[in-house]
């Protein structure tokens, strides 16, 4: 079999025994070359992999696991495809974003739960959003609704007022999966959206701007906040709210007659202010 070689850092070639072994070293060095680590030993110290075996990876005396590939794909946005096959670009984020894996509950007989992501686990559902095992940690459920049914649905937390009027702080909005492939179409002006980037988790309006700018326009219903530009690939998922959830129940409005007696109330009041005046 014959060796594949790649050009150092060092100007020498060095030896790679594994072809994906190779692809998958090009792209930490890519990585590196574009300031997203500052080198081999933090990239591997990142995923937890001892820095001796990354270097033993360059220097063609060991192979990536499947553990270490896939850590740095759900970490880093490293395609697989090209680990593996050489096709496409190295990174998911140069992609046309056409294909993306979303990872499901589902019940004994296979039909699939609500998962929700509560505010605590916002932060890590940024660079989590495709691992099984946290999915699976994550509270999940089922609504008699005929129309929550048949797709891929999560939930989230409103945090915050950005939303208000509509969505309050402590709702819960649920949400159906729109895939990357139809981003350009389906997203609709005026419509309200989960957006997942790598670092945060933000419910907004949205102006659809990708065909024309390669970005969303996010708008908070509460004017007290500015309009955000997003570029569509920092966009990790979009999910299109369809149900609100509120634990606030408005006061209802009271009768003519009780309307009547509160401001006879209000006018006895303000008179004997006015009398000891």
């Amino acid at each position: 079999m014959s060796e594949i070689y790649i050009f150092g850092k060092e100007n020498r070639y060095v030896p790679m025994n594994n072809i994906v072994t190779q692809r998958f070293v090009q792209c930490v060095q890519q990585l590196i070359d574009d300031h997203k680590v500052k080198s081999m030993r933090q990239f591997a110290l990142s995923l937890e992999y001892l820095p001796q075996g990354m270097s033993e990876m360059v220097n063609g005396r060991r192979d990536v696991t499947i553990e270490l590939l896939r850590k740095a794909v759900e970490k880093y946005d490293i395609n697989s495809d090209f680990v593996f096959s050489g096709r496409g670009k190295k990174f998911l984020r140069d992609e046309n974003p056409d294909f993306r894996v979303l990872s499901i509950v589902t019940d004994a007989s296979d039909k699939e739960y609500i998962v929700h992501v509560p505010v605590a686990a916002q932060a890590g559902y940024t660079d989590q959003f495709i691992n099984p095992e946290f999915i699976k940690e994550l509270p999940s459920y089922n609504l008699p609704y005929d129309n929550i049914r048949g797709e891929s649905y999560r939930s989230f937390d409103i945090d915050g007022s950005s939303m208000e009027p509509t969505l309050q702080h402590g709702d819960k909005v649920v949400c159906s999966f729109i895939e990357p492939q139809y981003w350009k179409q389906a997203i609709k002006d005026g419509q309200v959206y989960v957006i997942i980037t790598s670092d945060s988790v933000v419910v907004k309006r949205v102006i659809n701007r990708i065909r024309t700018r390669q970005c969303l326009d996010l708008v908070s219903d509460n004017s007290a906040y500015p309009i955000a530009e997003l570029p569509v690939q920092e966009i990790r998922e979009v999910w299109w709210v369809r149900l609100r959830i509120t634990p606030y129940l408005d006061r209802p409005l009271p009768d003519t007659a009780e309307l009547q007696s509160m401001l006879e109330q209000l006018s006895t009041k303000v008179n004997m202010l006015t009398d000891k005046r």
